[in-house]
């Protein structure tokens, strides 16, 4: 997606207006502040919107840590890898594959991150 942003080239220059490419936000984590508290969700796919008073992350999934199923999360992954060995896949279905993958691997991320912190 292409946006208009202001960019910070070098330190301490002023900002420059431009036209930059920000790729979508995909399967990984988000760190959330507020009020002082700090909280890690494994999220999914889906959109971010930046304002001057916040951030907004409209996705498919936001799991805090305590949430996530471990077990079920090394079944996904294991799914998702055996899936991916079979031959007759279609582009949507290889999509479907890999999204699944890489939410499952969000998942394991948050989790043992957060039970080594």
């Amino acid at each position: 997606m292409r946006i208009r942003a202001a960019v910070l080239e070098q330190f301490a220059s002023p900002l420059v207006v431009q036209d930059v490419e920000l790729a979508e936000p995909g399967p990984g984590e988000v760190l959330v502040r507020k009020n002082g508290h700090e909280t890690s969700l494994a999220i999914g796919e889906g959109f971010v919107e930046v304002k001057a008073d916040g951030v907004s992350v409209l996705t498919d999934m936001a799991l805090e840590a305590d949430k996530i199923d471990t077990a079920a999360a090394e079944a996904a992954v294991e799914r998702a890898k055996a899936a991916m060995k079979e031959d007759h896949h279609t582009a949507e279905e290889v999509a479907a594959i890999q999204a699944s993958l890489l939410k499952a691997l969000a998942q394991l991320h948050v989790k043992r991150r957060r039970h080594h912190s």
